[in-house]
């Protein structure tokens, strides 16, 4: 493809070819031996300009590609930092619903355990008063 630079060069040149032709007609050798170490040294800049050119497309394109790495990393990373997320608030929901379980739990221990010495002390205050009764 031929970028607006490189067609201006095409342009200058072909204008400069004319030129070169109507002085070729009119000018002495010498002169005409400058013209051409002109074009030649137009032509080297052009050269310069393109592979200056080529060489910025090419950073561009790296830098393209550098950019869309890092925002499909940034993405992932998302994506990773998300699912963290919803895994510790998972995560957090089973050990609130174990830890109302086990309060439960130990609640009905507590209170078996409570009944249980409830009685042995009715039964030890029974025994304790026919013993009292028995005249022990």
């Amino acid at each position: 493809h031929a970028s607006k630079l490189e067609r201006m060069i095409e342009s200058i040149l072909s204008v400069e070819d004319v030129i070169l032709k109507n002085l070729r007609a009119t000018t002495t050798r010498s002169q005409e031996a400058h013209v051409r170490k002109l074009g030649a040294v137009r032509r080297e800049q052009r050269e310069e300009v393109l592979q200056l050119e080529l060489r910025h497309e090419r950073r561009v394109k790296e830098l393209e590609e550098a950019v869309a790495e890092a925002r499909a990393q940034a993405a992932h990373a998302l994506v990773q930092h998300d699912a963290v997320v919803a895994a510790m608030a998972e995560l957090e929901d089973k050990v609130r619903t174990a830890t109302r379980q086990r309060l439960c739990e130990a609640e009905v221990e507590y209170e078996a355990r409570a009944a249980g010495l409830q009685r042995e002390l009715e039964r030890l205050r029974q025994e304790l008063g026919r013993m009292q009764g028995e005249g022990l």
